[in-house]
């Protein structure tokens, strides 16, 4: 069963089965994170909650900064790339994390 998020006055910029982008287009905060601070959020939706948050760099490119890691993070050359692979990324990363 998956949780959808409640968006307030922000807009879903991908809207995948289990993980969507929420862009911050609204005033209203999406759990706790503004678009003061970051562009996008990345949400899944199998764990009801938001796993990394995204800014906007030259053009096109995107990063992206997993959530409670702020070392953590990568760049992509566009947000559709971001929406495929930072979820996979992500969860390889808690995954290594747990086997050590």
């Amino acid at each position: 069963m998956y949780i959808i998020p409640i968006l307030g006055d922000n807009t879903i910029a991908y809207k995948g089965r289990r993980f969507w982008i929420v862009e911050l287009t609204g005033q209203d905060d999406f759990e706790f994170i503004s678009k003061d601070e970051f562009d996008f959020v990345l949400y899944d939706k199998l764990v009801g909650c938001l796993i990394a948050t995204i800014k906007k760099l030259d053009g096109e490119k995107v990063k992206v900064f997993l959530n409670g890691y702020d070392a953590v993070t990568y760049e992509f050359d566009s947000l559709k790339i971001a929406a495929r692979q930072a979820p996979v990324l992500i969860w390889r990363y808690f995954n290594d994390m747990h086997r050590h």
